[in-house]
């Protein structure tokens, strides 16, 4: 039973890429980052909604990560590579090179200065954000290993795995914690406010949320009608969202497991094809993005 005391209202319909859009990221004073197959850049204000292109990149963009301290976009493409923009130049000043096949995931450790990379060809590395040197390398799997999730306490990372696992690593030295198998491609993993579980989002549109101290999967439900793509926390941590492929977002209550709001079809000005990212950087703001080459600001009121 969706609530009556959340509400939530397109606020902007933006429209500049030609081609469906893989990613999203805060870019900073009420602003963020989208790319896509398009190739384009697009910084875009939450105010105004306005757009403007900082970049191109050379192949279809699937994950972006800002370092704001920094100035520094990572850009991860299909190709493998990450490309390293100097927004402040507005120069490329580095091409990283460390993997086969599509970046899915761009993970930033702050206490250790390093980003983690997760691509198709079923391996992560890690970099030096220092000298952006590769600092390890490992192979987890042979399918995809798509989103990564670092824990409130920072102490351990989770990764998704297209073999159906799921993989708990120290972020002190990359060693494998725990190893949780599953039977369907795990798309997307995010930690609770609280780390003591980790909810998971599958190929087979199943969202599971599972106690990580015994590595047991305490709910499994039919969430979505598709693949789930991923999956973000409010800024309070009241509630959270999940997109898929199905073209619908949900938003439910962390602690029931229920939806509260489908934001889906014409009549809420939903997504006509897959919704690929979210991203929720204020408390009354949603974003989303998809295969329709649209991105949606959503006003949440509750």
């Amino acid at each position: 039973m969706e609530s009556n005391s959340l509400e939530i209202n397109r606020k902007f319909l933006l429209k500049g890429h030609k081609g469906a859009i893989y990613s999203l990221t805060n870019a900073g004073k009420g602003k963020f980052f989208s790319g896509g197959a398009d190739r384009q850049i697009i910084e875009w204000d939450l105010e105004s909604g306005e757009g403007k292109l900082i970049a191109h990149s050379s192949a279809t963009i699937m994950s972006l990560l800002y370092l704001e301290e920094r100035g520094l976009l990572l850009v991860g493409q299909t190709e493998g590579g990450v490309h390293l923009i100097d927004l402040k130049e507005r120069k490329e000043i580095k091409l990283l090179k460390g993997h086969q096949s599509y970046i899915f995931d761009i993970l930033w450790l702050e206490e250790k200065n390093e980003v983690i990379f997760s691509s198709a060809d079923g391996s992560i590395s890690v970099w030096s954000a220092d000298t952006f040197e590769r600092l390890y390398h490992s192979q987890l799997c042979q399918g995809k290993v798509r989103k990564m999730d670092l824990d409130p306490m920072k102490k351990s990372i989770a990764i998704s795995r297209g073999d159906g696992a799921i993989s708990i690593l120290s972020s002190l030295d990359y060693s494998e914690q725990k190893k949780i198998d599953h039977t369907s491609p795990i798309n997307v993993v995010r930690f609770s406010p609280d780390g003591k579980d980790l909810l998971a989002g599958d190929k087979m549109a199943h969202l599971h949320q599972i106690e990580l101290s015994s590595g047991r999967f305490a709910h499994s439900l039919p969430a979505h009608y598709w693949a789930i793509y991923d999956i973000v926390y409010s800024p309070n941590r009241e509630f959270f969202a999940t997109a898929s492929r199905d073209k619908t977002i949900k938003i439910w209550d962390p602690i029931k497991l229920q939806v509260l709001k489908r934001l889906e079809g014409p009549k809420v000005g939903g997504h006509t094809h897959s919704v690929n990212s979210l991203l929720w950087p204020e408390q009354n703001v949603l974003i989303s993005a998809g295969d329709d080459s649209d991105i949606r600001i959503w006003e949440v009121k509750s």
